[in-house]
């Protein structure tokens, strides 16, 4: 069976399913898995994912090298000193480099200015393109696409023709229509396919339409996310690879949320589109990360993912409904209990029982994300994006998830889950899957002596006796870790 071909246009960045075949098969035609046009940034990014997942591809650019349109200065920062070793983080206020598993591999590296000069930004794409090994052909210029006359096997598809003649046969779809589109910019589906034109898909700029003006999409430091959340949507169409989910047990879970609201580059950089789905499965949960929000009603088609009983919960990075006058009077808000009113970037969890419908997104309120929920959680806003504090940030989202949940999420020492084991028949569920599942530090006489202090011990043990005694050895080797407040998301 002949492999698919797809083709990604990076400036107008389009991907298209190709086949090969006997019945367009001749000299002047050639054949890829995937094709990308145009080595810009967009282009590139998805090269990376490609050759990561060990794709057959080619980027196919019409000029000598790559980004060779960039001729004037940056205006995206280079933020180079953030305070912080994470990785992640900093790429909140790293506006140009693309992403990759090199942590080296930033702009940084060939510019040190807040504000590069244009011509960095080439030298770093080239660099980029060494480095990472992408296959790039220069001087090659598609200058044609054209719906096929006759029919192939397969259907009516695409010819692409370059400046020596050679055509490439595409599958079946139809040119791009203007539905939902903004000016020069084409229309697209929630996950970036071209409308009415399946298997083709727009990336890069020219994806804007999706966000203009209410979220990052048009840039660099926007769209790398979005390239990524198409290549998974890829990887699940023509190679059977589900969205990445990260499984984790229900008492991790406030803390991964901590964990990505403070330190997630995705969804902070695409506010409003790109959110985190958990899955709830009861005891555990799967978490999946950087989903397009409005492509939220084919969840399941597009993820590979399924819906329990136990719904979904969106995490969400948004701006409050009066952004606009930032300097007014009362706009700040600083009161937990109120965090609903914050009009400055700020997490927004939604708790579903089902899946939202397409009429559900349609009719969702006005400057809203997502349509409303069965239960919703603000975060209150903070100056400098840093949620993380025990009265205002944790405890709140706790007894939210609490609620959503129907289940005790509190944390407890060791000594509490070794009294609550031995005086409930169902102890509170940090202890089930810690303390029960000999999580944790092991025995040792203080431990035993701390716990025969705090009277958690019968009388007449010591210290000297707990290593002949078969019966509390036992209990202590399943004591877990204490719980502490304080939070470092640098490491």
């Amino acid at each position: 069976m002949d492999s698919p071909i797809l083709l990604l246009l990076a400036r107008l960045v389009a991907l298209v399913q190709c086949f090969h075949d006997d019945y367009h098969s001749h000299n002047s035609t050639r054949h890829h898995d995937y094709c990308v046009l145009g080595a810009g940034p967009a282009g590139l990014q998805m090269g990376h994912f490609l050759s990561k997942s060990q794709r057959e591809y080619i980027i196919l650019e019409r000029n000598s090298g790559p980004g060779s349109f960039f001729n004037m200065k940056l205006i995206s920062i280079n933020k180079i000193y953030t305070g912080r070793r994470n990785r992640e983080f900093n790429l909140r206020h790293d506006w140009n480099s693309l992403l990759s598993d090199r942590p080296d591999l930033l702009l940084q590296r060939v510019s040190r200015e807040l504000y590069p000069d244009a011509d960095s930004f080439p030298r770093y794409l080239s660099m980029y393109v060494k480095e990472l090994g992408l296959k790039v052909q220069y001087g090659v210029d598609i200058g044609k696409i054209r719906a096929s006359e006759s029919e192939s096997p397969r259907g009516r598809g695409y010819i692409l023709t370059d400046q020596r003649g050679l055509d490439y046969t595409c599958s079946s779809a139809r040119p791009p229509s203007s539905e939902g589109a903004r000016g020069r910019l084409p229309g697209v589906t929630a996950w970036y396919e071209g409308r009415g034109t399946p298997d083709l898909f727009v990336l890069g700029t020219a994806a804007h339409s999706r966000d203009y003006r209410s979220s990052a999409g048009g840039f660099i430091h926007g769209f790398r996310y979005t390239v990524r959340a198409v290549h998974r949507v890829l990887e699940l169409r023509y190679h059977s690879n589900s969205w990445p989910a990260i499984k984790l047990s229900i008492s991790q879970l406030q803390s991964w949320l901590l964990r990505r609201v403070n330190e997630a580059s995705g969804p902070y950089q695409m506010f409003g589109v790109l959110g985190d789905i958990i899955l709830l499965r009861g005891s555990h949960c799967e978490y999946l990360e950087e989903f397009p929000l409005q492509a939220l009603p084919q969840f399941s088609s597009l993820s590979g993912h399924q819906l329990s009983k136990h719904g979904l919960l969106v995490l969400v990075l948004q701006y409050g409904l009066n952004r606009t006058d930032s300097l007014g009077p009362g706009r700040a808000e600083s009161e937990w209990t109120r965090a609903w009113r914050s009009n400055f970037l700020h997490p927004v969890l939604y708790y579903y029982d089902k899946l939202p419908t397409e009429r559900d997104m349609r009719h969702r309120p006005v400057g809203w994300p997502l349509p409303r929920p069965k239960a919703v959680h603000h975060m209150i806003e903070d100056f400098l994006t840093e949620w993380d504090g025990p009265i205002s940030h944790s405890q709140p989202l706790r007894r939210f998830l609490e609620h959503c949940l129907h289940t005790d999420l509190r944390a407890f020492y060791a000594e509490s889950c070794f009294r609550l084991s031995l005086t409930n028949r169902k102890p509170p569920l940090f202890c089930r899957q810690g303390y029960l599942r000999k999580h944790g530090i092991v025995r040792n006489s203080q431990l035993w002596q701390h716990a025969y202090e705090a009277g958690l011990m019968p009388g007449g043990q010591d210290s000297a006796s707990t290593d002949t005694d078969p019966a509390f050895p036992d209990y202590l080797t399943r004591a877990g870790a204490s719980v502490s407040s304080a939070i470092n998301f640098d490491f």
